[in-house]
């Protein structure tokens, strides 16, 4: 949101997150003395309402407006790595990032890496094999893929990192699959992996189950079931399957393991399931119907306690959508998909609860540019995928995207006839590049640099210009 506060001159903060108009309207009280200063009543911007007359005889008024997505809310995670990711994970500040790269950041990094938010480190030695799945219980990482080792020790498929030192799981999960069909999910003290405990039965069909790890051995849910992915909402876990129609036409359900037994929800959906996500009782599947003409249809479909639905039109056309995040009341899809609901929408897009939407230009830059893992942490998301730019900046495999309101505020606000304008901004991101900016108006795109700055610490900004001119319009955004 945007609030627009008129008086003397026009002061927009923090990321587009607000507007301040100083005008010139005269209330019925003396003005100030010749070169004094007069403070603007404003603690923080999008929290004054209503008109108040000071001393000075200006009026301070304010409005809201709503803002969308650019590309200037995209960023890079400094150099990224080297290859694919196909799995992300956050803890605290951190986000942990899984695939098939041998660097992250410039550094040596053996297919798992972290970002702390300003750099890159590397996990010990890593894992000698793609990473297809990552999982976070308390300080503890889960790791799972196509590798055999961990921090040079054996590990069959899957690891835990304790932040010191890489640690088996047992005898591993047994067998060796394609990366992007290995799933992790934690709730509580329980670790659950697929696959597990996988039997070859007579003509070479693979059977494999979910099984439950409790810090010491391992122990299958229900034998027999394929389900994969697996999210964890409380103390239930989902997964997923897929199945074909009589016919040949393929099907996928989600069911729910409620620590006893697994339940299905409804009938389940047309396709295959890529991608789950649950947030409170509604459960959302990304799934890709396949035509017998050989064209795929990718979707999201919610299920809301009784019932599955679409979430408005299909999100593509001979595409997948391979991720799923929730923050708030927006769902966020990710795929390689090139259009969502009729519009551009290139391998990331915003679902509000009404309509489908882009993330700016979204992600690219490689022929194959894809999505395959998603984050939240606080109010930015994690892309992870194969892809060299994200808003059309270089973001080497994985991206930020800020989603949440713009961080920052005017404090101390001052206009005086003598000096001029000025203020403090506070309360943005360490390490965050800002731009203060001036227009005549907020119509049209007039504006210009006054000053630019990386945010260490409440930073005073000043305009002396201010004394000779009026209706002058101030934002904060960030390059």
């Amino acid at each position: 949101m945007r609030t627009v506060i008129s008086r003397r001159v026009n002061i927009a903060a923090a990321v587009w997150l607000a507007a301040l108009y100083v005008g010139t309207q005269r209330a019925p009280a003396a003005p100030p003395a010749a070169g004094q200063a007069v403070p603007i009543p404003l603690e923080q911007l999008g929290a004054v309402a209503g008109r108040q007359y000071r001393g000075d005889g200006l009026a301070v008024t304010a409005t809201a407006e709503q803002l969308t997505f650019s590309d200037t809310d995209w960023f890079s995670l400094g150099p990224g790595v080297n290859g694919a990711v196909n799995a992300l994970a956050v803890s605290g500040s951190n986000l942990y990032v899984g695939g098939q790269f041998t660097s992250a950041g410039g550094i040596s990094a053996s297919n798992v890496a972290k970002w702390d938010g300003n750099t890159w480190s590397a996990l010990g030695s890593g894992v000698n094999g793609s990473v297809g799945a990552l999982a976070v219980s308390g300080s503890d990482l889960y790791v799972a893929g196509a590798f055999t080792t961990a921090g040079g020790s054996n590990a069959n498929y899957v690891a835990k990192w304790n932040g010191i030192a890489w640690l088996p799981l047992g005898s591993g999960l047994g067998y060796m699959i394609p990366v992007e069909h290995f799933a992790l999910a934690v709730s509580g003290s329980n670790f659950f992996a697929w696959p597990f405990c996988v039997a070859i039965l007579p003509g070479g069909q693979i059977i494999c189950d979910v099984a439950n790890w409790n810090g010491s051995g391992w122990s299958v849910l229900e034998p027999g079931l394929n389900l994969c992915p697996l999210v964890v909402s409380g103390s239930d876990l989902y997964g997923s399957s897929s199945f074909n129609f009589p016919g040949g036409e393929r099907g996928g359900y989600v069911a729910k393991w409620d620590g006893s037994e697994w339940s299905d929800l409804g009938s389940g959906v047309f396709g295959s399931i890529n991608a789950l996500a649950v947030s409170g009782s509604e459960v959302y599947a990304g799934s890709t119907y396949f035509f017998p003409d050989g064209h795929s249809y990718p979707y999201v479909a919610k299920w809301n306690g009784s019932e599955w639905a679409v979430l408005g039109s299909e999100v593509g056309v001979g595409s997948t959508v391979n991720a799923l995040a929730v923050s708030g009341s927006d769902l966020y899809a990710g795929g390689n998909f090139t259009t969502v609901g009729g519009s551009s929408a290139n391998c990331v897009a915003k679902w509000d609860g009404s309509v489908w939407s882009a993330l700016g230009s979204g992600v690219g830059g490689l022929s194959n540019s894809c999505v395959f893992a998603m984050a939240v942490l606080g109010s930015d998301l994690y892309v992870g995928g194969c892809f060299s730019t994200a808003g059309g900046k270089p973001s080497a495999y994985v991206a930020r995207a800020h989603i949440g309101p713009a961080r920052g505020r005017l404090t101390n606000c001052l206009s005086s006839p003598v000096t001029g304008f000025s203020c403090t901004f506070s309360d943005g991101s360490l390490g965050q590049p800002y731009r203060i900016q001036t227009s005549p108006s907020l119509a049209g795109d007039s504006w210009t640099d006054l000053t630019n700055f990386t945010y260490a610490g409440p930073t005073i900004i000043t305009d002396t210009s201010a004394v000779s001119t009026t209706n002058t319009f101030y934002r904060a955004v960030t390059p």
